[in-house]
């Protein structure tokens, strides 16, 4: 088995088993175990699990581009179901991305661009539906730089909310809990696309 080879399956096998059981449930003789190898051969290629766990991370941002601004509210929301398909696909980065930053500089460094370019993207987006009257102009200097931060906050936090919060109330689905903080700042109009191209096509898709 080439060097190649063998760190593409343990970076997969990782990856599968932390989606399962979380970061801090796996070692790395489960990863060994799972791989048929030995933990010598394993921290050969990455001598810590911090290592390997870097690795995830790099592999899953290999191909990140920055978002560009969505020119309507259906972009919007089609940007929305994007990230939460990437949520559920690698939900151990969720349900420990705090930890994670504090684990690798390289990781904490990956999470800070990408925050400021989501943060960027959804003010501009604000910006853009408010001179198109579809939002309601800011309540107060700096409002939709609070509105976009809390919209990010729920985009990273949502899955680990969801996974802990067995029982509790929480809102059908990752999209309906996003819309119900932007729903409020969208004018008669903004509300009505709403209704009729996102929430409508949403019923009739399910």
């Amino acid at each position: 088995m080439s060097k190649k080879y063998i760190k593409e399956e343990i970076l997969n096998t990782a990856r599968r088993l932390f989606n399962q059981r979380g970061y801090n449930e796996v070692s790395m003789r489960d990863i060994a175990d799972a791989l048929s190898i030995s933990v010598g051969n394993l921290t050969y290629h990455y001598p810590r699990k911090e290592d390997l766990m870097e690795a995830v991370v790099l592999e899953m941002h290999r191909y990140y581009t920055p978002p560009t601004v969505p020119q309507s509210l259906p972009a919007l929301n089609a940007l929305f179901a994007r990230l939460q398909n990437n949520v559920q696909q690698n939900a151990f980065y969720f349900w420990h991305y705090t930890q994670l930053a504090q684990l690798s500089p390289v990781i904490h460094d990956i999470q800070t661009k990408v925050l400021q370019d989501h943060h960027a993207m959804l003010l501009g987006a604000l910006q853009l539906f408010e001179s198109q009257g579809l939002v309601q102009p800011e309540a107060y200097k700096g409002h939709y730089t609070q509105l976009a931060l809390a919209v990010k906050i729920l985009c990273v936090y949502w899955e680990p909310h969801s996974h802990m919060s067995e029982g509790l109330p929480l809102p059908n689905d990752f999209l309906d809990c996003i819309w119900s903080v932007l729903i409020p700042v969208l004018t008669d109009e903004g509300r009505e696309i709403y209704r009729e191209k996102i929430q409508k096509v949403r019923i009739e898709i399910e």
